[in-house]
């Protein structure tokens, strides 16, 4: 018997909270500086907003730009930076990291175990249902106003996971479920792990989460969202559930890493190469500066 209506949003709920609650710890330390810190106070939102527009696009402009050149600086550096896990106070060091790794573990494992379960149930539900379930969950996560530099972060966020669904899914090549094959089909050239429509939404809500410091009252509509697109693409038989596990994982990561990162690009910024020079006062102009 297919799962009628309540069963379905009881469902959805469900899996919210237990995919936020998992995957919110994916890329956080026992000192995560990213959330409160980076949010706009009321006087510093009001002096912002009185700025003129076009100070405030260039700001945005040198803002995103120079976090991005960062951000691959920061990747490229990474290998440089593995010493580091092994000090004290470091990433292997942190029983929030194997924590957060087995919690990932388990919540795929459980979805890979009910992948053809849910499958019987949801898979072949109305594809007008499923188009409104995606329909409702994409809109609420992308048309969140936030604090512009938070929701240029997330944009940020969503658009690296969308380009990491792109590498992943010929990576796996897990086969669709309506390509009638099993759920353990992988390697087969199929693109069904993770989902490219998931996980750009879970990096939204993540950014829609931290915004409010993971209040309860912004999580949980927030992930209820992006699960509901999810249970979407479930419906239209386009993905398995631990595809969507694995979307929210994913998806959650890049955005709780970027705004990682991006908190300690203003907490160090020293020996930084920065496209858009800030330090004028005015915004600044277009050329390449290092700062120290």
């Amino acid at each position: 018997m297919r799962l009628r209506v309540p069963g379905l949003a009881a469902a959805i709920l469900l899996l919210a909270l237990v995919f936020g609650a998992v995957s919110l710890g994916f890329a956080a330390s026992d000192a995560h500086p990213a959330a409160s810190t980076s949010i706009l106070l009321p006087a510093e939102a009001d002096a912002a907003s009185s700025r003129p527009v076009r100070e405030r696009l260039l700001d945005d402009l040198h803002y995103s730009g120079n976090n991005v050149l960062e951000d691959a600086e920061d990747v490229i550096k990474s290998p440089l930076r593995i010493p580091e896990t092994v000090e004290p106070g470091g990433l292997l060091r942190r029983r929030s990291t194997y924590l957060t790794l087995l919690g990932a573990g388990a919540l795929f494992g459980a979805t890979f175990a009910l992948d053809q379960s849910t499958r019987a149930r949801v898979g072949h539900m109305p594809s007008g249902t499923a188009n409104n379930l995606q329909d409702v969950g994409q809109w609420p996560v992308y048309g969140t106003a936030m604090a512009r530099r938070f929701a240029l972060t997330d944009a940020e966020g969503i658009g690296v996971a969308a380009v990491l669904t792109a590498i992943l899914q010929p990576a796996f090549g897990r086969r669709r479920p309506r390509d009638h094959t099993g759920h353990a089909d992988f390697f087969s050239g199929g693109t069904s792990f993770p989902s490219g429509h998931a996980t750009p939404v879970f990096a939204g809500a993540a950014g829609v989460s931290e915004y409010f410091n993971n209040a309860w009252y912004a999580s949980i509509p927030a992930y209820t969202a992006a699960t509901a697109v999810g249970f979407g693409r479930i419906g239209h038989d386009a993905h398995w559930l631990s595809d969507i596990a694995a979307s929210a994982v994913f998806g959650v990561g890049t955005t709780e890493l970027l705004l990682y990162m991006h908190q300690r690009h203003e907490d160090e910024p020293s020996g930084r190469w920065h496209i858009f020079p800030t330090t004028d006062g005015q915004g600044g102009g277009v050329g390449v500066a290092f700062a120290w």
